[in-house]
C-alpha cells in the first residue's frame, strides 16, 4: 500500500501545469446572460465571433439558439463574473472535448470562472 501512494504522490508531482495549447480555430459562442446582469465584462475576443443574449427563460432561450450559427454556449448567471480571457481559454479546451465545464472559483473581492 506504501508503495502504491508513493508512485501516485510522484506521479502527481510529475503533472503537466502548462495551459491549454493555442486553438488552431476561433470558434463561434453564444454567451446567455439574465436580464440586468452587469458581470460581462469585454471579452478580449473577435467581436464577430460572440453575441451576448439575454434570457428569462433558459431553456427557450437555448431552444430560439440557431445550432448553426454557434459552435458553443456559455451560460451565465446573475451573480457569476468571469475573466475577460474566459473565451480565449475556452476557445483552447472547446477542440478536443465535446463540452466543457468550468469551476466557480469564490475570491473575497469577485467571482471569477477557471478552467
Amino acid at each position: 500500500m506504501t508503495v502504491y501512494l508513493g508512485v501516485l504522490a510522484i506521479a502527481a508531482s510529475l503533472r503537466n501545469d502548462a495551459l491549454y495549447p493555442q486553438a488552431g480555430k476561433r470558434h463561434r459562442f453564444a454567451i446567455l446572460v439574465p436580464p440586468g446582469s452587469t458581470s460581462l465584462p469585454l471579452p478580449h475576443y473577435p467581436e464577430e465571433l460572440y453575441q451576448v443574449f439575454t434570457y428569462e427563460d433558459l431553456t427557450e432561450a437555448i431552444a430560439a439558439l440557431n445550432e448553426n450559427d454557434f459552435d458553443g454556449v456559455v451560460v451565465l448567471g446573475e451573480t457569476i463574473r468571469i475573466e475577460p480571457a474566459f473565451l480565449e481559454e475556452i476557445n483552447n479546451v472547446f477542440k478536443p472535448f465535446n463540452s466543457v465545464t468550468s469551476q466557480k472559483t469564490v475570491r473575497p473581492a469577485n467571482n471569477t470562472f477557471r478552467l
